[in-house]
């Protein structure tokens, strides 16, 4: 995204990482709010999953806390 940025294609947010400072462009800090992500699974519907991805949606939800 810096390259793009650093060629005049527009601006970018993203986290501050080393790498920016080998590109010619202004780091601007923004000020950081607290907020939530929420991150999806999806899987078919009353269809025949694999044992792997069976027991790997099962790990998911047992990770996850999910109800």
């Amino acid at each position: 995204m810096a390259g793009l940025v650093e060629k005049g294609f527009g601006i970018a947010v993203m986290p501050n990482i080393p790498f920016l400072k080998y590109f010619d462009v202004d780091v601007i800090k923004l000020k950081s709010h607290v907020y939530t992500r929420n991150i999806y699974m999806a899987k078919l519907k009353n269809r025949y999953l694999s044992p792997a991805v069976d027991e790997f949606s099962k790990f998911i939800i047992k990770s996850c806390n999910i109800k």
